[in-house]
């Protein structure tokens, strides 16, 4: 019986474990084509990607978590506002896709609070194995 257990945490995962996947490293866009400010506005140089669990059964997110470098988040002003992650309920209207972008793999998804061609980009680092993209993808498709 022990073993059935084990094996259903390894094929849906830990139902005590929020996240179902995570990208480790990358980079969180802005990409606004019709602005006057620009048409890519970096919001986290360095963060994660995961797809995570809601407090509804079968609701899910994407969330980008800022990763701060070492030492930094010391140095950031106690009294300044900052973000330290964005949440996507999964659904169709986001337009999950995956892509490329200078030899790098993306991950795109509509800006459902901004304009209707505002999107926002995940650049994953070099180093994200093809069998990680390939999970997170088809963990969100999957969850749509």
């Amino acid at each position: 019986m022990n073993v059935l257990k084990s094996l259903g945490k390894f094929i849906w995962g830990n139902p005590d474990n929020p996240e179902l996947i995570k990208i480790p490293s990358g980079e969180l866009y802005l990409v606004r084509p019709n602005s006057l400010k620009g048409n890519r506005e970096c919001i986290f140089h360095t963060a994660q990607a995961s797809v995570r669990r809601t407090g509804t059964e079968w609701q899910y997110q994407i969330v980008v978590s800022r990763v701060f470098d070492e030492g930094e988040e010391e140095l950031l002003d106690e009294e300044e506002e900052f973000e330290e992650e964005k949440a996507f309920l999964i659904d169709e209207s986001l337009k999950f896709c995956k892509g490329q972008r200078e030899g790098l793999t993306t991950f795109s998804w509509k800006d459902l609070s901004g304009d209707p061609d505002d999107l926002f980009e995940f650049v994953c680092d070099i180093n994200i194995t093809a069998h990680t993209v390939n999970a997170f993808e088809y963990t969100v498709h999957n969850y749509v």
